[in-house]
């Protein structure tokens, strides 16, 4: 009697070890978040970011992005023409960026902004005025629709000053975008340096290739080593990003190797060094 108690008594303490196992189990499940692969990158912006047809000699870099990125992930690009902080919002597309639910939202904004005189260009804004206060709408609409925004600088255009350094009319609208992100805590891709750094090693006749058309706009190669520095910055500036990047990126360009703070990959040989290109071939600035 006694033996068979205690087993009835073992039983049960077993039956209640197992569902207090299976309780908790299920209690961390539920802490765990919901996996979100593949993830889902829009991209808002202007002419500098937007796609263009394959028979058109511009590219923008939302249109090279996915090079660096694994072939599960899925990147929209909203971007349009001529547009600025003010006037995307007139369009349809951000309404269809923020409906695609995406993970990420990267912005940039600020070519168009900076239009000058404002009386003559409905899409200028100031820098320290409604052009932030366009950032902070995009913030909150993106925070609102569950996606984490990210902003990015608009990058330099390409001019130079008579000494060969880089023309700085674009710097205010940078700074009012940092201010920004740092007030609503949004990382912030410095797409503004890091192009400048690449512009002024090359010099003016070397990176020619890169715009064209004009001195803002670019070639396939500009777009894609734009879209490279943008790969570089979000692998900083978001967890999912850097998961769903390649690894190592694709070096989009030897030209490349002359931008400050580029390394390359360890089995890259010496011969490939940022050193050793900029020897071969950085041209003087004229």
């Amino acid at each position: 009697m006694k033996i068979t108690s205690f087993i009835h008594n073992l039983s049960l303490a077993a039956g209640l070890l197992a569902a207090l196992i299976g309780l908790g189990v299920s209690a961390l499940q539920a802490q765990e978040p919901a996996p979100r692969y593949p993830i889902k990158i829009a991209i808002v912006g202007d002419s500098t970011v937007a796609n263009y047809k394959e028979t058109d000699v511009l590219r923008g870099w939302g249109q090279m992005l996915h090079e660096f990125f694994t072939p599960e992930t899925r990147i929209h690009n909203f971007a349009e023409n001529g547009r600025s902080t003010k006037t995307f919002f007139q369009t349809p597309h951000w309404r269809q960026a923020l409906d695609d639910k995406p993970n990420i939202i990267l912005i940039q904004f600020g070519h168009n902004d900076s239009h000058t005189p404002a009386a003559e260009h409905p899409e200028a804004t100031q820098a320290n005025g409604d052009y932030m206060e366009n950032l902070r709408k995009y913030v909150a609409d993106a925070r609102a629709a569950a996606a984490t925004p990210i902003f990015v600088t608009p990058m330099h255009r390409r001019t130079f000053k008579p000494d060969g350094t880089m023309t700085q009319e674009l710097l205010p609208y940078v700074q009012a975008m940092e201010k920004v992100g740092q007030e609503m805590k949004v990382p912030v891709i410095d797409l503004y340096t890091k192009s400048g750094d690449l512009f002024a090693k090359l010099g003016d006749a070397a990176s020619a290739d890169f715009t064209p058309k004009d001195r803002t706009h670019f070639s396939e190669k500009g777009a894609r080593v734009m879209a490279f520095f943008v790969a570089q910055g979000a692998a900083g500036a978001d967890r999912l990003l850097k998961e769903a990047e390649l690894t190592p990126l694709p070096d989009p360009t030897a030209a490349l190797k002359a931008a400050a703070g580029f390394s390359p990959s360890p089995a890259t040989d010496k011969s490939n060094s940022p050193e050793a290109t900029m020897k071969k071939e950085v041209a003087p600035t004229p």
